[in-house]
């Protein structure tokens, strides 16, 4: 069973922005198990095992190795592959795999406000609504369309 410490150290990752990597592995650490994550595509963002054999099995979800679904609200963002050492309580489970889908959503989001901006622009060009080759020229630049 995991202790408070373990807890800890994963919070301080996650709200010190340590990056995935190391929020995966701080909360191996606090759930005394194998960890990989995968986003929503099956790619592989991070993995903390003890060994290139019990990676391959997380990655793989070979037996013994538990499927939680990374979700924040409806949006299902990928999948935690776990392999508890120890008994692990369901809601310990459950709030690490959390903080770990608010950290994929958080390495998203920056590609996200891209890809909305770039069909902002795009909307507007179709529309008219750029005619002045000023402000378009403007607005490509901001999207490094120049």
């Amino acid at each position: 069973m995991a202790d408070l410490a373990g807890l800890d150290a994963l919070v301080a990752a996650v709200q010190g922005g340590a990056g995935l990597p190391e929020v995966a592995r701080a909360a191996a650490r606090a759930l005394d198990a194998s960890l990989a994550v995968l986003d929503a595509g099956g790619g592989v963002l991070a993995v903390a095992a003890r060994s290139q054999r019990e990676e391959r099995a997380l990655i793989d979800g070979a037996e013994g190795v538990d499927r939680i679904p990374l979700r924040l609200g409806e949006t299902a963002l990928g999948a935690l592959h776990m392999r508890a050492r120890a008994g692990t309580q369901s809601s310990l489970v459950g709030l690490v795999a959390t903080m770990i889908a608010a950290e994929v959503e958080r390495l998203r989001a920056p590609a996200r406000a891209s890809e909305s901006a770039a069909a902002g622009f795009l909307a507007a060009l179709r529309a008219g609504e750029l005619a002045d080759r000023e402000e378009l020229l403007a607005r490509a630049r901001e999207l490094s369309l120049e």
